[in-house]
Formats: C-alpha cells, structure tokens, sequence
C-alpha cells in the first residue's frame, strides 16, 4: 500500500512503480534538463508506446506485406500464361 508521500509512476511497459517524492522531483529534474539540451531526444522518448504510432507501423507493415504478395501472384500469373 502506498504512504501519502509516494505514487505511481507509468514507466513506457505501461506497468506502474511506486515513487517517493525524493525520486519523483529527480526524475522531473532529468526530464527537465533533456528538454533543454537534447529537445528532439526528449520528444521521441516521449512518444515512446504511443498506440498511435505503433497502429500506424502495423497498418504500413501489413499494406507493404499485402502488395508485396500480389505482384508475386501478379508474377506467376504472368509466367504461367506465357
């Protein structure tokens, strides 16, 4: 059970941590000072298990598999009847 000075933390899993208030104010710090030097960095990290971007990948991935197995049915079709 969490005491009042602790509370959850989602790491990128999705699955949760307990944090003290010492840890979270570190962890906010680091957060902090990655957005001020390396901003890019910070935002891809970020955007880390978005179920956006990985629905995205999967539909390009399965469209990429779908064309790529109709030209070789394409192919064979065409070798067949010449």
């Amino acid at each position: 059970m969490l005491r009042g000075e602790e509370f959850r933390h989602l790491t990128p899993g999705g699955k949760s941590m307990a944090l003290s208030m010492e840890e979270q104010r570190i962890l906010t710090q680091i957060e902090v000072r990655l957005s001020e030097d390396e901003p890019r960095l910070a935002h891809r990290l970020a955007c880390l298990g978005e179920p956006r971007r990985r629905a995205r990948t999967v539909i390009l991935a399965a469209a990429a598999v779908i064309i790529i197995v109709l030209a070789a049915a394409g192919a064979a079709i065409a070798a067949a009847v010449l």
